[in-house]
């Protein structure tokens, strides 16, 4: 019984986290930064300037920030059932 629950509670972090990590690998969002790689269009700051065609990671912002409300929305969740 401690085992079902320790695999009902273990596995769905794993399963979100290789679901937002998995498809920008196939829409080429993942891009070089300035130090690492992440969630970028390329080249660098390509939306900000007309003349500058984005040739990869046209979306990418979009699922920057679809991540960023999740792990905002996970931190609230928790924050929440703590008190």
């Amino acid at each position: 019984k401690t085992m079902k629950m320790r695999v009902l509670f273990l596995l769905p972090p794993f399963i979100i986290s290789l679901a937002m990590a998995v498809p920008p690998l196939f829409y080429q969002m993942y891009n070089p930064t300035l130090f690492y790689c992440s969630l970028n269009q390329y080249p660098n700051n390509c939306e900000y300037d007309p003349e500058v065609p984005c040739t990869r990671g046209e979306n990418a912002l979009i699922v920057q920030a679809v991540t960023l409300l999740y792990a905002l929305l996970c931190t609230l969740i928790v924050i929440i059932f703590m008190v």
